[in-house]
């Protein structure tokens, strides 16, 4: 799934490193980068993966591709609650991976509901668009 959808590695120091100047350059366009990877990744799931496969999937890629400590993601009934944990992360990264996750989750048919976020520490829910 990563090789298809052009994913590379890159060590974490010098990608942090790399968010940090470019956030600092210009938040609002790296934000909309990342809300647009997060939309164009979760078209892609739905096209690879069974619908109901995809939070299982993504549950396990955040965790690897994200380097998070924790991922979760519950779904019931029509919320689905993402909670994802990395003691190591930056402020900057923690704000780009909560636009990919609204990006990626509106793809895949649900619209924000709530969210709590700190260094390191996101915690949203999504609700089910009718």
């Amino acid at each position: 799934v990563h090789r298809g959808a052009g994913n590379i590695h890159v060590s974490r120091a010098g990608f942090k490193d790399l968010i940090e100047r470019l956030y600092k350059e210009g938040s609002e366009d790296l934000a909309g980068i990342w809300y647009e990877s997060g939309r164009w990744y979760g078209a892609y799931l739905l096209t690879k993966l069974s619908g109901e496969y995809v939070f299982g999937f993504l549950e396990k890629d955040l965790l690897v591709s994200w380097n998070l400590d924790e991922a979760e993601i519950r779904e019931e009934d029509f919320l689905v609650s993402v909670r994802c944990t990395s003691f190591g992360m930056s402020m900057e990264l923690t704000d780009l991976l909560v636009h990919y996750l609204v990006g990626l989750m509106e793809e895949v048919g649900y619209v924000e509901n709530d969210r709590e976020v700190l260094r390191g520490l996101v915690l949203m829910k999504f609700l089910k668009k009718k």
